[in-house]
């Protein structure tokens, strides 16, 4: 082989190697399991678009009521989080027996003690997207390659409801 085609074999072997490390193609895993009802406290997520889910609003009172039984899961959004961290809640969330989630909140501890919820923000790369507990256990949940766009957000609550499914 003369040295120029040797030459042009490593730099398409560099480039395709590049590229394909780069690029991130992101599975579509779509949620197709048993229909749940999900209690929401907040705005329920947009991005959602699944016959096998339907979402019911709830408030802080309900809870306070135990007025969620018929639930498979309670999520509180993260325009609810400051409030969610109350102290008057933090039994609440200990005792409940259904998965409850904090979307948005990057860990469980501000719910379930008397810390303080900061208010954490926006989606930081490297920290879980949402929280949780699920029957006592606390849980970080993160979303794929740690990029939040359209597609990550449907694969995090496909897998977020095969988890639901699967502790109920």
């Amino acid at each position: 082989m003369s040295k120029s085609v040797i030459h042009i074999f490593f730099v398409l072997l560099i480039v395709l190697t590049f590229t394909s490390a780069c690029s991130s193609i992101i599975p579509h895993n779509p949620y197709t399991g048993q229909q749940l009802v999900i209690g929401i406290i907040g705005d329920a997520p947009t991005q959602i678009e699944n016959e096998r889910i339907k979402f019911k609003s709830l408030t802080f009172d309900d809870l306070i009521k135990n007025d969620y039984k018929k639930l498979d899961a309670i999520f509180i959004m993260n325009d609810q989080l400051a409030e969610a961290s109350k102290n008057k809640y933090s039994k609440i969330y200990t005792d409940i027996q259904i998965p409850i989630i904090f979307i948005g909140a990057h860990n469980s501890v501000p719910f379930t003690t008397d810390d303080i919820y900061r208010g954490e923000g926006d989606f930081v790369k490297g920290m879980p997207y949402a929280s949780g507990l699920i029957q006592g256990k606390g849980y970080n949940l993160t979303i794929y390659n740690d990029i939040e766009t359209r597609d990550t957000i449907e694969l995090f609550y496909s897998d977020l409801f095969r988890l639901i499914e699967k502790n109920d």
